[in-house]
């Protein structure tokens, strides 16, 4: 028989059989009596205690503690999401501040290296005269056109005392300090001219082996003569079997002139730019400031050009015009002096700014004041370069007091009293000495 299974109002489960469905009876717990439901038991229901009575909402404290639950929830989620967000701060932060100190650590160290590190002679001021001192600081300059215009300086401010200073920005420096050293060198001792730049023969490049080779000449000349380049020459070359042995047969005793124009002629046209370049010096070598050597100063190749012009120095001297003037009677040096000067300053408008300096350096040992060659230093001084200006205000020291100083009033349009401190300098220098020369000179009516 099937079973009514119900609950009495103290919580004690009840079961009675189906027949006393709507009855009363005493319960055996609590001792009152209970109404037996009319519902039959449901097979396989599941115990009273299991029951749960539909539509019974849940308690106010239920709610509360599933709001709380929420609240708590959310709470945690937000303080999950600015816990991120200050990580993610924090490590950007972090980034920053590290790539902050890698990039001050590098720029530090470029200062430093800049600042700090030796490109050409350091030296003591205790150990050269007080009046080279405002020179010492460009000795070592990273622009080399810096350290060749302080080794200019120095060595005129100096003399023959400085000597060592400018053997050494001789050594392991560029070609523009290198020639600007050796022709110093020549000025200021030239005595020891052998001797300091001997060891220049045999180590240095092409144009600053000839270069002193031709300097070191001029050097040991004697009762006006001028030197025999030859042996200071041969030494050049030796480290080049082909030319040594080319300039030992050209120099012998009674070789003909059309021979020596025949090889060279021959060896400026070669197609191999070196070749161009030494024929250059040698037919500076044999035959002097020929005009063979022209068509090279507009040569394709800017180190046939540079070879060319450097080539031409050792005859652009006062002392080499004059010479050639008196040993020709025909006044064909004069025009060969004037082509030359010509065809450099041609070369001042170059595009390579190796090329202008070089001939910078040459015009400014030329110390010609006629007429006919102060256009070539006029246009000089309005270069774009200031080392090109430098050389031609160097050059222009060598002229009388009052031309120089003419020349920069009325020849460059540039205000030289503003520009590079170096090209003031020497500027300055010029307006001092025509100042001090100008009240002796008569007017000029």
């Amino acid at each position: 028989m099937a079973k009514i299974r119900f609950k009495c109002g103290c919580g004690k489960s009840l079961a009675v059989d189906e027949e006393h469905a709507g009855k009363t009876a005493k319960c055996p717990g609590c001792q009152q009596p209970v109404r037996v439901p009319d519902v039959p038991d449901v097979p396989n229901a599941p115990e009273p205690s299991e029951i749960k009575e539909p539509g019974k909402r849940k308690s106010t404290g239920s709610l509360r503690n599933a709001y709380g639950d929420a609240l708590d929830a959310q709470s945690q989620r937000e303080r999950t999401e600015a816990a991120l967000a200050e990580y993610g701060r924090r490590v950007k932060k972090r980034n920053l501040i590290i790539a902050a100190s890698v990039v001050s650590v590098l720029l530090i160290a470029f200062v430093s290296h800049k600042m700090f590190r030796t490109v050409g002679t350091v030296v003591p001021k205790s150990s050269v005269p007080e009046q080279t001192w405002p020179f010492i600081d460009g000795l070592s300059r990273e622009d080399p056109r810096e350290r060749a215009a302080a080794t200019w300086e120095f060595a005129d401010a100096g003399g023959s005392d400085v000597t060592w200073v400018i053997r050494k920005m001789s050594e392991k420096n560029t070609p523009l300090v290198h020639l600007v050293a050796v022709h110093a060198i020549g000025r200021i001792d030239k005595e020891a001219a052998a001797e300091t730049l001997g060891p220049l023969l045999e180590e240095a490049s092409r144009d600053v082996r000839m270069t002193a080779a031709f300097v070191i000449a001029k050097c040991s000349a004697e009762d006006g003569e001028p030197g025999d380049p030859t042996p200071w020459v041969t030494k050049a070359l030796a480290g080049d079997e082909r030319w040594a042995s080319w300039f030992s047969d050209m120099t012998k005793e009674n070789v003909q002139r059309e021979r020596i124009v025949a090889a060279l002629d021959q060896a400026r046209q070669s197609p191999e730019p070196s070749t161009r370049a030494m024929a250059a010096w040698m037919i500076a070598a044999t035959l002097g400031p020929d005009e063979m050597i022209l068509p090279l100063l507009r040569d394709t190749n800017v180190d046939v050009v540079i070879s060319a012009v450097n080539a031409l120095a050792p005859f652009l001297t006062r002392d080499a015009f004059d010479r050639l003037e008196k040993e020709d009677e025909t006044g064909a040096a004069v025009r060969r002096r004037l082509a030359v000067l010509n065809n450099l300053a041609e070369r001042l408008a170059h595009n390579d700014p190796r090329v202008p300096r070089a001939v910078a350096l040459v015009l400014a040992a030329s110390g010609q004041e006629q007429d006919k060659s102060l256009g070539q230093v006029r246009r000089a001084l309005n270069h774009d370069d200031w080392f090109v200006r430098f050389a031609v205000l160097k050059g222009l020291s060598l002229f009388s007091p009052k031309v120089a100083r003419d020349v920069v009033r009325q020849g460059t349009t540039r205000d030289i009293h503003r520009d590079n401190s170096w090209t003031q300098r020497v500027n300055q220098r010029i307006e001092e000495r025509a100042a001090k020369k100008e009240p002796q000179e008569p007017d000029d009516e």
